[in-house]
């Protein structure tokens, strides 16, 4: 599971689509997932058939963000 916060204070929530590349072992390009966030809050669930080495936000740099990611 995913979840991400739109944290901003000021103005509206953000629509916009956000890829999220994960990165699997033995294999050379990550598979990207895009998302809608139209919320405050999400959480996203992706079936993977082994768990990632790695998990990128916006990996091709679309979008102008801060981002804070770690496992909880």
């Amino acid at each position: 599971l995913i979840t991400i916060e739109q944290a901003q204070t000021v103005g509206p929530v953000f629509n916009v689509p956000l890829d999220i590349g994960f990165h699997l072992e033995g294999e050379s390009q990550p598979r990207v997932e895009t998302v809608r966030l139209n919320q405050r809050r999400h959480t996203f669930s992706f079936s993977l058939n082994r768990p990632p080495t790695l998990i990128e936000l916006d990996p091709h740099t679309w979008l102008l963000m801060e981002a804070r990611f770690g496992r909880r």
